[in-house]
């Protein structure tokens, strides 16, 4: 559950694959990104 996977993640034994990091605006560079299916991994939208 939920609560496994997030301790998990705490203790460094999951790892969250990051693909790119983006500012908010670019929100819709992420879209498209996802639409067509070239990330590998999770896509982060900061504020800016």
């Amino acid at each position: 559950d939920l609560f496994d996977i997030l301790k998990l993640i705490e203790q460094g034994k999951l790892k969250p694959v990051i693909d790119e990091v983006l500012p908010l605006k670019d929100a819709q560079k992420a879209h498209e990104k996802m639409t067509s299916r070239s990330q590998f991994g999770k896509l982060v939208l900061v504020p800016e």
